[in-house]
């Protein structure tokens, strides 16, 4: 009789476990996209140091966040960390080849360098994956590339039949 009470009782404990850790990942996705705005926001207004912070919260709660990893990149790239940020850069995108932002990353810590030819390629790769991305620096990376990537087309609306 004590056993089947004690049974129960882990039931219980596990059930309300499980229903806790449910909700607590819930939370986590939300907390997730809301970290990441307020890193995206801080990038913009130039506060790099603070977005790595937050950057770093979201790496500790999903390390597989590619676009983390390369907000995180993007920082130490501006501190002057260029080792650091490339390394982290080439996880981003291991973690996803169509992250964007981390081939911009590896373009302009390459473009640092003077490998030029690498550069062009990771910005090459931006294009692809976001015809319409600028740079920061020279506005439009077409003309950094020698215009040799098309302008992204508009979509037509389809003439109505009437």
């Amino acid at each position: 009789m004590r056993l089947k009470r004690i049974r129960v009782d882990i039931m219980i404990i596990a059930m309300v476990l499980v229903a806790y850790g449910v909700q607590s990942a819930a939370y986590a996705g939300e907390s997730v996209k809301s970290l990441m705005k307020k890193a995206h926001a801080l990038v913009r207004q130039k506060k790099n140091t603070e977005a790595q912070k937050i950057y770093e919260q979201v790496i500790a709660i999903n390390p597989r966040n590619a676009d983390a990893q390369a907000g995180l990149a993007w920082t130490l790239f501006t501190q002057g960390k260029r080792d650091q940020a490339e390394e982290i850069a080439k996880k981003a995108a291991q973690l996803d080849s169509k992250c964007a932002t981390a081939h911009n990353v590896l373009g302009a810590i390459y473009f640092s360098r003077g490998m030029v030819e690498e550069a062009k390629q990771e910005f090459r790769t931006v294009l692809k994956l976001d015809p319409n991305r600028r740079c920061g620096g020279c506005s439009d990376l077409r003309g950094f590339l020698g215009n040799d990537i098309p302008m992204p087309t508009k979509k037509r609306k389809k003439a109505s039949r009437d």
